[in-house]
Order: C-alpha cells, then structure tokens, then sequence
C-alpha cells in the first residue's frame, strides 16, 4: 500500500513566496478548494494571525483566515483545469472562477509589459502551520 500523501506537500509556490494580492485556491471545511485573494486583514478591521493567510473568496466576497496547508497558488495550469470543466452547477463557485481567471490574465498583461500593481513586497506570516484549522467570518448569507 502507497503512503499517505501528507497536506500542503505539493504546493505549487512555497509560503515564502505568497504576497498580498496573490491568486490562489483555499480550501475550507465543507467547501472545495475555492478561489481566493491574500488581503490584508486590516482592511477588514481584523488583526493579523502569523500562521495563517486572510483570503478574500472570489465570488462571494467572504473572507476567512486559512491555514498555509490549505493554500495552494493559482498557476496557468490551474486555469487551464477549470476552463477545461466548463460551468460548475455552483452559481458562486462559476462567479468565482470567472472572476480569478480575470484576475490572472490581468496580472499576466502587467507582468509582461513590466507593470505591478502592488507595490508591497511583504511576505506574511511564520512557517509554522496552524493547529486550530480555520476561522471562518462570513460576510453576507453566501454559505
């Protein structure tokens, strides 16, 4: 029998090198791997928590602090999965791959005419996994 596959060990960019802004997939419980923006926690009035990511949910605007395990970077590749599927029966989850494959070509045309649009180069949090899962604040009556 093959080993078990351990969470967060196939990630397509280490902790280190996701930043504010970033596209990526979360994945909270009860939910599948939903796309997602790093935002900063003080926008929302929240204080940060070094161990986890504050993400902004495509979609449907909520947010929640996720844990590195449970972030994985959205990459081209990633992009080209979802196209392929077509529409998900999900009326949120098809908004928010709309949404994030905009995003992406968008940050693709500034990076290739050598254009930013963040100028905040910070790096979150420690390594360090967190131990109590995920704190989940809904905005609106989404989920």
């Amino acid at each position: 029998m093959a080993p078990g596959r351990r969470r967060g060990t196939n990630k397509a960019k280490d902790k280190e090198q996701l930043r504010f802004g970033d596209l990526v997939l979360a994945k909270v419980k009860g939910f599948p791997h939903w796309p997602a923006k790093i935002s900063r926690p003080e926008d929302w009035e929240k204080s940060p928590d070094p161990k986890k990511y504050f993400v902004q949910f495509f979609g449907t605007d909520e947010i929640a602090f996720v844990a590195p395990a449970d972030i994985h970077a959205f990459t081209g590749e990633v992009k080209k999965k979802f196209s392929v599927r077509g529409q998900s029966k999900a009326k949120y989850f098809s908004q928010a791959v709309k949404e994030i494959c905009v995003a992406f070509d968008e940050i693709q045309k500034k990076s290739a005419s050598g254009l930013r649009d963040d100028t905040d180069s910070s790096y979150l949090g420690s390594e360090a996994p967190s131990v109590d899962g995920v704190d989940v604040e809904v905005k609106g009556d989404h989920w």
